[in-house]
């Protein structure tokens, strides 16, 4: 006769609570026996149980796969995408999960680490925008004010240094004795996609455009804002995400705005459509379909969600 454990027993073998072994059970993960034990709980066949240990003894989560190749769980994701490697998608919660086998981590190991050394590190240069101009450098930060000789001015390039004084002369020099703060460096942001500004028509250290592009460079930093020139025009790129109100306006921001979207609290300006997460009750008896719906879209259940609200604000 073969060997049996109750639900409890299981919960303590697979590291689970008893609520998840019937949520396998629901979802044929896990298929109990036909009859019940003496005290009229479900119980499992032990060989069932072993060969779900074993089982998730040889695949990872994407996200710890990523983290054991030292690469971003994105490109990973994409990767797996990309060269048709057999994935397995489970949902757990409210989460949808994707698994990959050891097996193939192993086969795959190299190759992934070299196409993330191949790209890491490289930015795409958008088309005819110009050179890209260097934020922060000797001590030197773009759009700084200083003074020069007695006469006041705005470093419109780190490297080498070059200053805007009044009437719109330029000083290239050499050497500069001058520190600037540095920018606050704000961590990547991590908000999807970028909005675009451009700037053109300055003619004074002291326009309103320097003023802005400085507060630009200072509060966004180096890991979330580009600055290019071509012939007077500076174009911007500057990551999705969050800057104080009190240290940059929406008046300010919004004239020079070409792509994306910009708007504002009382506490925040908002560059870019980000998400913000927000916690809401939905009828237990709802989870299932909505697992269905979003398994079928290859999505986390938050993600699908947020996308159907998306849809519906549109319509």
């Amino acid at each position: 006769m073969e060997k049996t454990i109750t639900l409890e027993q299981a919960a303590l073998r697979l590291g689970k609570s008893k609520r998840t072994i019937y949520d396998y059970v629901d979802k044929n993960i896990l298929t109990p026996i036909t009859h019940r034990s003496l005290s009229g709980g479900i119980v499992f066949h032990e060989k069932d149980i072993v060969a779900l240990q074993e089982k998730w003894n040889s695949r990872l989560v994407i996200n710890a796969a990523a983290s054991l190749l030292n690469v971003p769980v994105p490109f990973l994701h994409k990767w797996v995408e990309e060269n048709n490697v057999k994935v397995e998608v489970e949902s757990a919660g409210t989460k949808i999960r994707k698994y990959i086998t050891q097996e193939d981590l192993s086969k795959y190991e190299d190759n992934i680490q070299a196409n993330y050394k191949a790209i890491k590190g490289k930015k795409r240069k958008p088309i005819g925008v110009g050179r890209e101009l260097t934020l922060y450098h000797n001590q030197l930060r773009l759009f700084d004010s200083v003074v020069v000789d007695g006469q006041s001015g705005v470093i419109i390039d780190v490297d080498p240094p070059t200053i805007l004084i009044s009437g719109g002369s330029i000083i290239a020099a050499e050497t500069l004795k001058w520190e600037s703060k540095p920018c606050k460096d704000l961590p990547y942001s991590a908000y999807q996609g970028h909005c675009t500004f451009k700037f053109s028509g300055i003619q004074s250290y002291n326009c309103p455009e320097i003023h802005v592009l400085g507060k630009l460079v200072y509060h966004f930093g180096t890991q979330n804002i580009r600055v290019f020139e071509d012939e007077g025009v500076y174009t911007v790129y500057c990551r999705n995400g969050l800057v104080e109100a009190q240290d940059l306006s929406l008046s300010e921001l919004k004239p020079y705005l070409v792509e994306g979207e910009l708007w504002s609290d009382s506490d925040f300006l908002v560059v870019g459509d980000i998400e913000k997460r927000i916690n809401i009750g939905i009828k237990y008896s709802w989870i299932p379909q909505i697992e269905e719906k979003a398994k079928e879209h290859n999505l986390s259940i938050q993600k699908w969600i947020s996308e159907k609200v998306g849809e519906w604000i549109i319509k």
